[in-house]
């Protein structure tokens, strides 16, 4: 019996979740995700960020970057304060706690990008990155 052919949007969902799971399982600590590091990266040249600029930057919905912002102040790894040229804006600072975190997350995501490229082999894995890179960007362009 022959395997149907996979259906390459369901491929893509799979290999996203897969490799995510694989990512999750390489940091390795409770209840920091990629997300974090995704958010301590951004935040890393010290300067203050608005919410809606680390939620554009990174294409998170508002509300769940919020939520994630708020777990971060919670293990003081982010902190929020006003912005000295307009009181009403607020904004989000990296703190050493944080910062000491990206140092260890970043090696580990590294390291999964190392063995997911020994995997694929250099070759093929520059040609998925062409790809993806395509994908994202034509379904980003609007419609006509």
């Amino acid at each position: 019996m022959s395997r149907p052919t996979p259906h390459l949007g369901l491929l893509l969902e799979r290999a996203g979740r897969v490799v995510g799971e694989r990512l999750s399982r390489s940091i390795g600590r409770e209840g920091t995700t990629s997300d974090h590091w995704r958010v301590l990266r951004h935040l890393a040249n010290e300067a203050g960020h608005t919410m809606g600029e680390i939620a554009e930057r990174l294409e998170m919905n508002p509300p769940t970057l919020t939520k994630l912002v708020d777990r971060m102040v919670d293990k003081s790894l982010v902190q929020r304060a006003a912005d000295p040229e307009d009181s009403r804006r607020v904004l989000v600072y990296v703190t050493d706690a944080g910062l000491a975190l990206l140092q260890e997350l970043q090696s580990k995501v590294d390291r999964h990008h190392a063995a997911l490229q020994t995997l694929l082999g250099e070759r093929n894995a520059r040609q998925l990155e062409r790809l993806l890179t395509m994908l994202v960007d034509a379904a980003e362009r609007p419609s006509a």
